[in-house]
C-alpha cells in the first residue's frame, strides 16, 4: 500500500517500511540547496533522484482580455455591420 502526506516541507510517499521525502530545491551550479528545511540528523545517507522543474506559466489570458490589451481601433458599429465593412455589402439574408 502506498500512502502520501502533504506536509510543510514536502510530499512524503510511504511505502511499506520506505518513506520518499519529495522537496523542491535549486542547483545553484555547485550544490542543491532544498527549498525549505530537511527533517533530518546530520549524516543521514539518502538517495536523491532529479526531476527537473518547468517553471510555472503565469495565468492564461482569455481572448477577450488578449484583444482589449491590443488597443485595436475600429468602428464602435464593427459587431452589427461586420459584412458591410469586410465584404462592401450586408449579408446575403438580410436582402
Amino acid at each position: 500500500m502506498v500512502k502520501q502526506v502533504k506536509e510543510t516541507r514536502g510530499i512524503y510517499t510511504i511505502k511499506g517500511d520506505t518513506v520518499l521525502h519529495t522537496v523542491e530545491a535549486i542547483y545553484d551550479g555547485k550544490v542543491l540547496r532544498p527549498k525549505d528545511p530537511l527533517a533530518l540528523k546530520p549524516n543521514t545517507r539518502v538517495r536523491i533522484t532529479i526531476e527537473a522543474i518547468k517553471p510555472k506559466r503565469g495565468k492564461s489570458k482569455s481572448f477577450l482580455e488578449t484583444a482589449r490589451l491590443l488597443r485595436i481601433k475600429g468602428p464602435r458599429d464593427l459587431s452589427e455591420n461586420l459584412d458591410e465593412y469586410l465584404y462592401g455589402g450586408k449579408s446575403g439574408d438580410e436582402g
